[in-house]
C-alpha cells in the first residue's frame, strides 16, 4: 500500500510537470472576465524582482495584469504588488507596510498584430525596499533570445532605506493573481478589476510561473500563441529524473559521455540496465567521486573511481569507455583517468530495452534487481548538459518520454540556483566571505522547526590571512543563531571586549516553520536588526566603524564541517540548523553561495518541509502592531561576557549567575495519558537504576543485530543499553544520551569509535524511536522517521552474549571501571531486539530501582542528582 501510494505521489509530480510545460500564452478574451490564481514562489525578502512578457488586445483596454496581496492579519496589515495598463502605460502600486506608493512608466503600450508572433512588451520590476524600478521595453525574438525594438524605459521611486523593506508573503498561501476582484481593486487603488490582453510569461524572483498549473480559474480565460522559446543549455534536475529512448547497438566496445555540473555529493548521472538479466552499466556520484560501474552477467562486473572530488558547482567531462574486458574512466584530463580489468568471461550487455536514466530513475524501475551493487539512485542536484551513450548520438533530453524535477537552462551564475539552501538534515554550506563596512545591510530568510542552529557564521579568526593583507583588515566576526527558537546575533570586533561587541537577542521564538526575514542595517557605529520588519530591542553602537570580515575569509551557514571549529566566545552553540535558508543578500543584492564545501542541498529545500503553513496572528516581537516587548521570556543573567554557555533542559531549568541549574518554582510535570505508557518503564530513582535482560540460547549475534526502542526524557545524557564484556569492560557497544543526542560507542581490540545522531536532540519530553542495525562492518542509527546515520567500519567486539543492561549498570560495575556517563533518566518501552519483544522490564528479579512510568514522568530529585553528578564522558572518551 505504501509503495502504490508512493507511485501515486510520484505520477501526480510528473503530471503536474506536464502541465508546466505547455506552451501556451494566457488570453483574457475580448469580455475581460478572465481571473486566475498561482501560488506566489515569492518569500520574505527586502529584494523581488517580477518579470511579465504582455501584449496588449486591439482596443488596448486599461487591465489588471498582476496582483500579489497578503491576507492581513490582527497583528499585521495587508501589504501588495500591483501591475496594471492605466492609459496605455504601465503603472505599478505597492504597499510594504509603510504607505502607499505607485509609479508609472511613459512607455506606451501599443496593439501589436496577430501575425507578429516573436513581438511582446518585456516589464520587469525590481523592488528594493520600499523603491521600486520598473523598466518598459519592445522585444522581438532574435537567434534564441530577444533584442529591443526601440529604447526601454526606466523609473525609479521611492527610498530603499526606509525602515519597512520586507514584502512579508506567507509561502504557499500568498498568490498571484492575474485579474482581481473589486474589492481588492478599490482598495489598492486600480482603475479597474479586470484582466485584458495576454500573458505570454511570468518570472518571479527568477522562477517561471507555468501558466496553466493554477491554483484556481474562471471558465473565460483562453490560450494563446506563446512567445518564442529561447534557447537554453541543458537542464537542471534538484533530485529527478529523465527518461529517455534511443535505440543502441551492443558492442564490445562503448564509449559514453556525460557532461554535467554538480553541487550534490551523491546521485544518478547515467544509467542503462535490464531488469531481466541484471546486466547495466551506471555512472554516478559517490561522496563528489565519479563512479563508472558494470555488470555483464555471470559474474563479469568491474568498476572505476575518481581520484577527485567533482561536485563543486563546475562543468566536467566524464569519458566511460569499455574495450572488450577492459574499462577506462576519465574526468575532465588525463590526471584523472583509470583502467581496470573487468572480471569474468562475459564481453557484451544483455540489455532488452532501449531505455537511458539520467540523472535519477522513477519509481517504477525494480531496483531491487540492482541490490548487490550500491548504486546511488537519487539525490543528483546539478545541471546535465549532453549524454552520449555511444559515439554515434546524443540523448534527446529536450523530448523525453518521462521526466520529474527537471527544468530548463543551466546557468549557475543565475540566481535561482543558489537562491535557497536546504539542510533536511546535519550539515553546512561555506562559501567565500563578505565584507560589511559602515554603510551596509544584510540579511536572509531562513525556515525551521528545531529549536537550536547555527543560521551564519563568518569570523577572521577562521581567515587565510595573506602577505598583502593588513592584520586589522575585516578583524571580527558576525554569528547568528537559534537558541530555544530565539534568534540571537552576536556582531563585533573582538569578543573578549564588551565594549567592542553588540548583541541582539529576540524577544519571540522563530521554530514555527513559517519562513522568518532577518534584515541587518549598518550604518555608521550603528547596528539595527529587524525581523519580519519589527525591530529587535534597540539598535546599539560600535566604537569601531572599520569593516567586518572580507572575501578571502569563509561564510559558514548550516553548521560547522569537522575541520572548522569556530570560538567559542564568538558562537557559543555549535548545532547543526535543520530547515531552509534562502535569499542571502548583502547590500541588497544575492551573496554567492557557490559552494567551497558543503554537505547541503544547493537549489532546494525538502519537500518534507514544503507544508503550507497558517501564519501565527500572535505578535513576532511585541505586544501589538506597534509594540515591542523590552525583555525576554528567558534569563539572560549569564550572559555578561557576550555570549552564553547553551542549555538543552526544558524550559523549567534556567541558568543562575554562577551557571549551574536551578529548579524553577513552578516546575512542570509531563501530563502523558496512561494509556500511551502501557508498559513503560521510569528509570533514575537512583544511580544504580537499571534493567538486566537475560538471553536464551540462541544468544543474539554481535556481528548482526537490530534493537528498537522508544524513550522519553528531559536529561541530556544518560546511559540507554548496554552491551559489553562485563568483567573488565575492554570490549563494548554502548547506546548514549550525551548532550541530548543519541550517541553510539563501539570499541574492539583498538580505540573506540563514535557514531552520533545530529539530527534531533531526544531530552525534550516527547518519545522518540530509536533503532540500531548492524550487518558485519556496517552499523545504522536512526531517529524516529530521520534518515539513518551509518558507520561502514564498525568493529565487531566480543561481549557476553548472554545478557545486556537497559538504562543503567549495576553500581560495581560503574565504581570498578569509572563509568562517568549518569544512567539514564526517563522512561523506556517496546524494547526490542531482533524481532523478539522484551517485556517487564521492571520485574524485580531482572531490575533494580525502577517502576513504571506514571503521569509526572520529571522527579524533582533529578535536578538534585545532576548537580552532583560529573561530566557524560568516560574514561574511553577521553582517548
Amino acid at each position: 500500500m505504501a509503495r502504490n501510494i508512493a507511485l501515486l505521489k510520484d505520477k501526480i509530480e510528473q503530471t503536474r510537470e506536464r502541465a508546466y510545460q505547455i506552451r501556451l500564452s494566457l488570453n483574457s478574451g475580448e469580455r475581460g472576465l478572465c481571473k486566475r490564481s498561482y501560488i506566489s514562489p515569492v518569500t520574505p525578502s527586502p529584494v523581488n524582482t517580477f518579470h511579465i512578457t504582455y501584449r496588449p488586445l486591439q482596443r488596448v483596454s486599461d487591465a489588471v495584469v498582476l496582483v500579489s496581496k497578503t491576507k492581513g492579519r490582527r497583528t499585521q496589515a495587508s501589504e501588495y504588488v500591483a501591475v496594471e495598463i492605466r492609459d496605455q502605460r504601465v503603472v505599478v502600486h505597492w504597499d510594504i507596510g509603510a504607505d502607499k506608493k505607485m509609479i508609472t512608466n511613459s512607455h506606451p503600450m501599443n496593439y501589436i498584430p496577430s501575425n507578429d508572433r516573436v513581438t511582446w512588451y518585456h516589464i520587469d520590476i525590481l523592488r528594493i525596499g520600499n523603491a521600486v524600478n520598473l523598466t518598459v521595453a519592445l522585444k522581438e525574438s532574435y537567434d534564441g533570445g530577444f533584442k529591443p525594438r526601440g529604447a526601454p524605459v526606466s523609473v525609479f521611486v521611492g527610498n530603499s532605506k526606509d525602515s519597512s523593506s520586507i514584502f512579508n508573503t506567507i509561502p504557499g498561501e500568498t498568490t498571484i493573481d492575474v485579474g482581481t476582484d473589486e474589492a481588492t481593486s478599490s482598495e489598492i487603488g486600480l482603475i479597474t478589476h479586470k484582466f485584458n490582453g495576454i500573458v505570454g510569461g511570468l518570472r518571479i524572483d527568477g522562477t517561471p510561473l507555468p501558466l496553466w498549473s493554477f491554483e484556481s480559474t474562471t471558465g473565460e480565460c483562453e490560450g494563446a500563441t506563446a512567445p518564442p522559446k529561447t534557447s537554453q543549455r541543458g537542464y537542471l534536475f534538484r533530485d529527478g529524473f529523465a527518461e529517455v529512448s534511443m535505440s543502441v547497438s551492443e558492442r564490445t566496445m562503448s564509449a559514453i559521455t556525460v557532461v554535467f555540473n554538480a553541487f550534490s555529493p551523491n546521485g544518478l548521472l547515467y544509467f542503462r540496465g535490464s531488469e531481466k538479466s541484471s546486466d547495466f552499466v551506471a555512472i554516478y556520484l559517490n561522496d563528489g567521486r565519479v563512479v563508472f560501474k558494470i555488470n555483464l552477467g555471470g559474474g563479469s562486473s568491474a568498476e572505476l573511481a575518481s581520484q577527485n572530488i567533482y561536485n563543486d558547482g563546475k562543468e566536467h567531462t566524464v569519458k566511460a569507455i569499455r574495450t572488450g574486458s577492459e574499462m577506462y574512466l576519465q574526468v575532465d584530463s588525463d590526471a584523472d583517468r583509470f583502467n581496470t580489468v573487468i572480471t569474468g568471461e562475459n564481453t557484451a550487455l544483455n540489455i532488452d530495452n532501449e531505455q537511458h536514466y539520467v540523472a535519477g530513475v522513477p519509481m517504477t524501475l525494480n531496483k531491487e534487481v540492482f541490490s548487490d551493487y550500491s548504486i546511488n539512485w537519487n539525490g543528483f542536484i546539478g545541471c546535465i548538459l549532453t549524454v552520449k551513450p555511444s559515439q554515434v548520438g546524443e540523448l534527446d533530453l529536450d523530448h523525453p518520454e518521462q521526466s520529474q524535477g527537471k527544468s530548463e537552462g543551466c546557468s549557475f551564475s543565475n540566481r535561482s540556483t543558489d537562491k535557497i539552501i536546504g539542510f533536511p538534515k546535519p550539515g553546512y554550506l561555506i562559501a567565500k566571505g563578505i565584507s560589511i563596512d559602515n554603510s551596509s545591510t544584510f540579511s536572509f530568510s531562513f525556515r525551521t522547526r528545531e529549536e537550536n542552529g547555527t543560521l551564519i557564521y563568518q569570523s577572521s579568526k577562521l581567515q587565510k590571512v595573506s602577505k598583502r593583507d593588513v592584520e586589522s583588515d575585516g578583524k571580527g566576526y558576525m554569528a547568528f543563531y537559534l537558541f530555544r527558537g530565539y534568534l540571537v546575533l552576536h556582531f563585533g570586533k573582538d569578543a573578549s571586549s564588551r565594549k567592542e561587541v553588540v548583541t541582539f537577542r529576540s524577544t519571540h521564538p522563530y521554530n514555527d516553520g513559517q519562513v522568518h526575514a532577518v534584515f541587518m542595517s549598518r550604518n555608521g557605529k550603528t547596528i539595527s536588526v529587524y525581523v519580519d520588519d519589527k525591530e529587535i530591542g534597540e539598535s546599539q553602537t560600535l566604537s569601531d566603524e572599520s569593516s567586518v570580515g572580507t572575501s578571502s575569509g569563509l561564510l559558514v551557514l548550516g553548521g560547522f564541517s569537522d575541520d572548522l571549529k569556530p570560538p567559542n566566545d564568538e558562537i557559543p552553540i555549535s548545532s547543526f540548523f535543520i530547515g531552509c535558508i534562502s535569499d542571502v543578500l548583502l547590500n541588497l543584492q544575492p551573496v554567492s553561495l557557490t559552494p567551497e564545501k558543503h554537505n547541503a542541498q544547493v537549489g532546494m529545500c525538502s519537500k518534507d518541509e514544503n507544508h503550507k503553513m497558517s501564519p501565527m496572528d500572535d505578535p513576532i516581537d511585541g505586544d501589538g502592531h506597534n509594540g515591542h516587548r523590552k525583555s525576554s521570556k528567558l534569563s539572560f543573567e549569564a550572559m555578561n561576557r557576550n555570549y552564553y554557555e547553551v542549555s538543552t533542559q526544558s524550559s523549567h531549568l534556567v541558568m543562575n549567575r554562577d551557571g549551574e541549574e536551578e529548579q524553577n518554582q513552578g516546575e512542570k510535570t509531563c501530563e502523558t495519558s496512561i494509556g500511551s505508557l502501557r508498559g513503560a518503564v521510569r528509570y533514575g530513582l537512583s544511580k544504580s537504576s537499571h534493567s538486566r535482560i537475560n538471553f536464551e540460547a540462541p544468544y543474539p549475534n554481535i556481528t548482526d543485530f537490530t534493537i528498537k526502542l522508544s524513550l522519553q526524557t528531559e536529561s541530556s545524557n544518560g546511559m540507554i543499553w548496554v552491551w559489553a564484556n562485563y568483567k573488565n569492560y575492554t570490549r563494548y557497544i554502548f547506546l548514549d544520551l550525551i548532550d541530548g543526542f543519541a550517541t553510539l560507542e563501539i570499541k574492539g581490540h583498538k580505540q573506540p569509535k563514535i557514531l552520533k545522531h545530529l539530527g534531533r536532540r531526544l531530552n525534550d519530553g516527547q518519545w522518540h524511536d530509536v533503532m540500531i542495525e548492524k550487518k558485519n562492518r556496517s552499523l545504522k542509527l536512526r531517529i524516529d522517521s530521520l534518515e539513518a546515520v551509518e558507520m561502514n567500519d564498525c568493529p565487531t567486539p566480543k561481549v557476553m552474549k548472554k545478557r545486556v543492561y537497559v538504562g543503567g549498570v549495576i553500581s560495581r560495575h560503574r565504581r570498578q571501571f569509572g563509568l562517568t556517563t549518569p544512567g539514564f533518566d526517563g522512561c523506556i518501552r517496546d524494547f526490542e531486539m531482533n524481532n523478539k519483544i522484551y517485556e517487564h522490564l521492571d520485574d524485580p528479579s531482572t531490575s533494580k530501582n525502577v517502576m513504571p512510568c506514571a503521569k509526572a514522568c520529571k522527579l524533582k530529585r533529578s535536578s538534585i542528582l545532576k548537580k552532583k553528578r560529573g561530566a557524560p564522558n568516560r574514561k574511553s572518551n577521553q582517548n
